[in-house]
């Protein structure tokens, strides 16, 4: 690795730390309120460590997720929950007044789709106080919106990876439907059907996505249609999330940040014409292909429905990131994200937006759906990058929504950010390989034998080669692993699972998270797998938690007693 590489690594930990002591001075609270607080967590915990005064609000029932910082949660867990202004003002209302300072800054994981920067307007409107910093952008409620996909990619010169759409926005025939279906029909009779359009909430973790098999199932998908439906083709092939910082190097007038586009309140969501106007501003405001940033992180192989992890079909269960896919398939990845990210930046996004790539046996690679915010692997695949001295996406991100760009090395800094992007990208892809497992619920609502929480766990091999999982006792950073393990036994990392004896684990909804490094994930024959090696500790896992033997034969008799969550229950982490 070329020793400039270690030194923009270095700058950026420099910057970060003065932008951190920028808000301490100027004496700005952070509150970092959110429906997915552990994505926020490691930059919680980087400016509670540079003495920034920041607190949280979201999450549920348990230990607050960092030590020292104040965290405000509601008897039911916020994870997942809709992200309306009503649950907005649920979240805030759990923090006493006397806690909002006169001078605040927001520091979220995304923006919602509902309205224009609903946690800023929420905030100033229940408490005395004036939001001066934050990463807010309502942007996200036309970029993240299915409907716009094909004029985006169209825009950013990426038609040949649109995967071939239509769009219901109004009542069909069924002759209609079924010269539809014929012609977006892959050669199994499978299509995608996706709700999206005015009033449609997404739900995340692909349980507003239907994979219909027939024309029959396209039909029943279509005949409750609620806003719009979007009908794709079913492109078989592996998935891969690639995390993608946009910018520029134009000062906000808030002094805190890069410049930032905004859509009009009069603006339509659904409208192409909202793209040119949003283009045609930025230009206005000074922004040209000179002065913006774009940064791209190598994709991750994204595992989708794997039978082990989860019952449901279109239910993301895990990511293997930094994945070594061969060489031409790395570099259109990488030339794909960085138009992207040159359009979204052009269009005067900031900050960190990611794709979901569909990525064919012979190559061709298409982009099912852009989430204009921070994704699941973002975090991780940037403190990986750090911990290899390369500069991390998420701390990139940070400096653009709140360092100060009038200050040279900020600028310079970007700059030089992106000119080696490249460069950066290729190191990252050569790297070591975490993943994540995402373990779902059973087919059958099922009670939790245990009393669980994060934290790493011993895991024994037996001689006959069975597993058993030690979840009585958990390691952390405070009560370390033994320095060597017994033979035959190995550490496992689970996150994101609080679990009470007797709690009941409802179908398809994330139980935990397995973490580690190694290749927990792979390709066969254009498929995306489980590693074989990794099943029986999985189903291990399960037998521990669930108190019964697995892997286990389906009893039929069971599905009639299956249990199904309302919106008002708790969802899976997209």
């Amino acid at each position: 690795m070329g020793k400039f590489l270690a030194d923009y690594y270095r700058e950026s930990m420099k910057l970060a730390k003065r932008t951190a002591g920028r808000l301490r001075d100027s004496n700005i609270t952070m509150l970092a309120p959110s429906f997915y607080p552990a994505r926020l967590v490691s930059t919680v915990k980087y400016l509670h460590r540079h003495d920034v005064k920041v607190f949280m609000a979201g999450g549920g029932p348990g230990p607050n997720m960092v030590d020292g910082v104040r965290q405000f949660k509601l008897l039911k867990d916020t994870t997942a929950m809709d992200e309306t202004e009503e649950n907005i003002r649920r979240i805030l209302g759990a923090i006493p007044p006397k806690f909002i300072p006169r001078r605040i800054g927001i520091l979220l994981y995304n923006s919602v789709t509902e309205g224009d920067n609903l946690w800023k307007k929420c905030l100033e409107d229940m408490f005395p106080t004036r939001v001066v910093c934050s990463n807010e952008q309502n942007l996200t409620s036309f970029f993240e919106e299915k409907t716009n996909l094909v004029d985006i990619l169209e825009m950013a010169g990426l038609k040949a990876q649109t995967i071939p759409t239509e769009l219901i926005k109004e009542d069909k025939t069924t002759f209609e439907l079924m010269e539809m279906y014929k012609k977006l029909m892959d050669n199994t009779g499978r299509v995608v059907v996706q709700s999206c359009g005015p009033g449609v909430s997404e739900i995340g973790g692909g349980h507003s996505t239907v994979i219909a098999k027939s024309f029959t199932e396209f039909y029943e998908a279509c005949k409750d249609r609620q806003g719009y439906l979007k009908v794709a083709k079913f492109i078989e092939g592996v998935n891969s999330n690639v995390s993608i910082c946009a910018g520029n190097i134009i000062p906000s007038p808030t002094k805190f940040g890069a410049l930032r586009g905004s859509l009009l309140p009069d603006e339509s969501r659904y409208s192409r014409q909202t793209l040119v106007n949003l283009l045609e501003r930025g230009k206005e405001s000074g922004l040209n292909k000179g002065n913006i940033v774009s940064f791209v992180q190598p994709g991750t192989l994204k595992v989708v429905g794997d039978e082990h992890l989860t019952t449901c079909a279109t239910n993301g269960v895990g990511n293997q990131l930094n994945y070594s896919f061969n060489k031409d398939i790395l570099e259109n990845i990488y030339s794909i994200g960085s138009r992207l990210g040159e359009f979204m930046a052009l269009c005067g996004k900031v900050g960190l937006f990611g794709i979901d790539l569909i990525i064919t046996k012979e190559g061709k690679i298409y982009i099912n759906e852009i989430n204009d915010r921070q994704q699941g692997p973002t975090e991780t695949a940037s403190l990986n990058n750090e911990n290899h001295s390369l500069p991390g996406i998420l701390r990139v991100g940070f400096l653009q929504n709140y360092a100060n760009f009038r200050d040279k090395r900020v600028v310079d800094f970007m700059k030089g950010i992106t000119s080696h992007s490249k460069e950066i990208y290729d190191e990252s892809v050569n790297i070591e390989s975490p993943y994540y497992i995402k373990l779902a619920g059973e087919r059958v609502a099922k009670p939790s034998a245990v009393t669980i929480s994060s934290g790493t766990y011993l895991v024994h091999k037996s001689e006959d080669g069975t597993y058993e999982w030690d979840l009585s006792k958990s390691f952390s950073k405070k009560d370390k692993l033994p320095d060597v393990l017994p033979e035959g036994t190995s550490a496992y990392n689970l996150a994101s699972v609080s679990l009470k004896q007797g709690e009941m684990i409802y179908p398809d909804r994330q139980v935990a998270r397995i973490n580690g490094v190694g290749e927990a994930f792979y390709i066969e024959d254009g498929l995306s797998k489980l590693n074989p090696e990794m099943v029986p500790v999985i189903d291990a896992l399960k037998s521990a938690i669930y108190g019964e033997e697995f892997p286990q034969k389906e009893d039929p008799k069971d599905t009639a007693n299956q249990t199904t969550l309302s919106n008002d229950e708790d969802l899976v982490q997209d």
